[in-house]
């Protein structure tokens, strides 16, 4: 099992996220000192998604779709790969929604009513993100950050982070679970 980074989706819910080319490669300079971070967050523009982005210290693309929305493929310590997509877009409030999604591929189960149930009860134990699959085998995780009527940075910030730990906790159940067959 490996966590994909770069592969097209066979998910129909996410695929959107991965047809864009690439726009920019952004790091955060580690000597610099990182600017002010708003106290609260109404919505999910390039500024905020980039400090969410620096502020777990995540390498990412930059990519547009073609009708201008933004995708951030990331890259963060312990070899975490995500996307981040600002969602629920709106022309006067902005993109109050943002997407996070895992892929994980090459997973090795020969029964899928055992790997429906473990998805099930993974769902059940790790409620801050859902897991899914299709039929070819490659699972996604996902979770949503909603700011609709403003949340705290650091609330956003903790929302990023927990995802960061559900890769990891799935990453790992998952190894257990091909390996308990």
């Amino acid at each position: 099992m490996r966590i994909l980074f770069s592969v097209p989706l066979a998910l129909s819910i996410v695929a959107s996220l991965f047809a864009a080319p690439v726009v920019a490669q952004q790091t955060s300079p580690a000597n610099q000192a990182a600017p002010e971070r708003p106290q609260v967050v109404s919505r999910f523009d390039e500024q905020t998604v980039r400090y969410l982005l620096e502020d777990v210290q995540a390498n990412w693309q930059v990519e547009r779709s073609p009708d201008g929305g933004l995708t951030y493929r990331a890259s963060a310590p312990g070899g975490l790969n995500f996307v981040a997509a600002p969602r629920s877009c709106g022309t006067e409030v902005g993109c109050v929604g943002l997407v996070l999604v895992a892929l994980f591929d090459d997973v090795q189960v020969d029964d899928a009513a055992r790997l429906d149930a473990f998805i099930n009860g993974h769902n059940d134990k790790f409620p801050t993100a859902k897991v899914m699959r299709d039929a070819q085998g490659m699972i996604a995780l996902q979770a949503y950050i909603n700011a609709a009527y403003g949340i705290s940075y650091r609330n956003a910030q903790a929302q990023l982070l927990v995802f960061g730990q559900d890769i990891s906790a799935l990453a790992r159940a998952l190894a257990e679970f091909e390996q308990s067959q």
